[in-house]
């Protein structure tokens, strides 16, 4: 061997010892709830009241209305994050919509493909509950509807819970609720026992996964029609707004915090309320499992372009209609999102 072949392998030698190693890399995904403020076809459902969106209707929903409000919706989306890996969504009418959502998500340059979850439910106007996916992000094991009719209503039709088994690009397993509790319609007191009542059944879904493996790692999201410190969210679905009172009833709200700090996801009044949440089991709170919620990650995403600009409605949402007025903007709410962990 010269002199030369020797130097260099000593050299590599040396160096090798003060090479740091290279661990793993963690990745994060994101999850976001977006309620779609009717999001419908134009095409007429005659099993449902979809009458005020067609385009012989007062609002005129012709096709270019419809398209424009799926470029904007894909468009929030698609920057939520850098696109969010997995999205709930209501106010979707039926699956086609959807579909032509994920669509329209998945178009343009680096962009991945969605999959689509959805059931159609009995809600009288035909709107869901959807889960619009990235394939590379997560794998549908099973999924179904956990339907109910809700007791002493004239109208005891409501929409489904949406319940997604999931394997993760780590090959950790996520159950996925999405929601849409009952509205506020009647008056906020006269209609709260028919949120307690789907709050109750789906914490019996809850108690059942955590009663078989304490260390499922679930995601609730939804718009619940109610803030965190109501009795549908804080005693009977019993989502703690700590971390201490998580390890108690084994669900922590991630939008207390926020809530706390005078932030919403919805405008009413001038006010701005917490009705879309997304709440975790107290597993994503630990380091012992491969998928761990990012501290303090909960958000609203806010940008100025989905908003209001003119001088009287500034800094509120920007929305399709206001009444049969159309804006031709995006949603009355703002999606929320949170971030986690992969190992």
């Amino acid at each position: 061997m010269n002199k030369i072949s020797a130097t260099f392998i000593a050299c590599m030698l040396i160096c090798s010892l003060f090479t740091p190693t290279v661990h793993a890399q963690t990745k994060q995904l994101t999850i976001a709830f977006y309620n779609q403020e009717n999001l419908f076809d134009t095409i007429d459902d005659p099993l449902t009241e979809d009458s005020e969106f067609l385009p012989g209707s007062k609002a005129q929903w012709t096709n270019e209305r419809y398209v424009a409000k799926l470029n904007n919706m894909s468009r929030v989306i698609r920057s939520l994050n850098n696109g969010a890996d997995i999205v709930g969504l209501c106010e979707v009418e039926n699956k086609k919509t959807v579909d032509d959502l994920a669509h329209y998500c998945g178009t343009g340059a680096k962009q991945e493909a969605y999959g689509v979850v959805h059931f159609d439910s009995p809600d009288p106007r035909g709107i869901d509950v959807a889960l619009m996916y990235r394939k590379s992000a997560l794998t549908v094991l099973y999924a179904y509807p956990i339907r109910f009719t809700l007791p002493h209503a004239d109208y005891n039709r409501t929409r489904d819970i949406l319940y997604v088994k999931g394997e993760l690009s780590n090959k950790s397993v996520v159950h996925l609720f999405v929601n849409h509790f009952p509205s506020r319609r009647e008056g906020t007191a006269e209609s709260s026992y028919k949120r307690q009542f789907v709050a109750a059944e789906l914490r019996q879904r809850v108690d059942s996964l955590l009663k078989k493996d304490k260390n499922a790692q679930i995601v609730i999201m939804g718009d619940f029609n109610d803030e965190p410190g109501d009795s549908s969210m804080s005693v009977v679905l019993k989502t703690a707004c700590t971390l201490k009172d998580a390890e108690k009833t084994g669900l922590y709200n991630v939008m207390c915090p926020l809530k706390g700090a005078g932030l919403g996801s919805h405008l009413y009044r001038k006010e701005w309320g917490m009705l879309d949440q997304i709440i975790i089991s107290s597993a994503l709170l630990t380091d012992k499992n491969k998928m761990q919620y990012v501290a303090e990650s909960a958000g609203i995403f806010k940008e100025e372009w989905m908003l209001e600009q003119s001088e009287k409605y500034k800094g509120q949402p920007f929305r399709t209609y206001v009444g049969s007025k159309y804006l031709g903007g995006f949603s009355d709410h703002l999606p929320v999102y949170i971030k986690l962990t992969l190992k």
